[in-house]
């Protein structure tokens, strides 16, 4: 994200990149969202409860919870945590 930029630049981006990609499932789905915050915030260390909430906002809520957890654990994002 530019320095000038704002959160709901941040977030406007996001939403724009993630548009297509709940109509795929399960694996497929976790990379390619985690594709996506990734090339927005390349040291993404996500929130686990803002993200489970946010995406309960717009999914199911045992989706919502799934898919949270799955970003989290995804190799690529859990590796931020600890570099």
């Amino acid at each position: 994200m530019r320095k000038d930029s704002t959160e709901g630049d941040f977030c406007r981006e996001f939403c724009e990149r993630f548009g297509g990609l709940f109509a795929l499932s399960g694996p497929e789905l976790v990379r390619r969202a985690a594709d996506s915050l990734l090339a927005i915030r390349p040291l993404a260390i996500p929130n686990r409860l803002v993200l489970r909430l946010g995406l309960e906002e717009f999914l199911p809520h045992p989706l919502g919870q799934t898919l949270s957890k799955a970003l989290v654990e995804e190799p690529r994002i859990r590796r931020n945590f600890f570099d």
